[in-house]
């Protein structure tokens, strides 16, 4: 893994395989979050927004750990998801990350 400084963990993958593998490297653990939660349908599913965040912090504990929020444009026309998804991330970080 020579020259490498991010790698984009898939949804498809083993996310707690990826943290074992890049965990105590110089490599960043970079999860784009599904957009499931934040950008479709008529309603914000904190709780599964949360459990999806959860997951990836978990999994990339002792990892240098990146989100990114993709595909999420119209937000379904409310920009507070925005603001909310960002405090729940925040959350589980503190919960979850030490």
């Amino acid at each position: 893994m020579h020259g490498l400084s991010k790698v984009s963990v898939s949804p498809w993958c083993d996310v707690y395989f990826m943290g074992e593998v890049l965990r105590g490297r110089d490599i960043i653990f970079h999860r784009k979050l599904s957009p499931n939660y934040v950008g479709l349908g008529a309603g914000f599913d904190e709780a599964g927004f949360a459990a999806h965040v959860t997951e990836t912090i978990k999994a990339a504990r002792g990892c240098r750990l990146e989100f990114a929020a993709r595909d999420i444009n119209t937000l379904c026309g409310d920009l507070g998801r925005a603001r909310r998804s960002v405090e729940i991330i925040r959350d589980c970080i503190e919960r979850y990350w030490a």
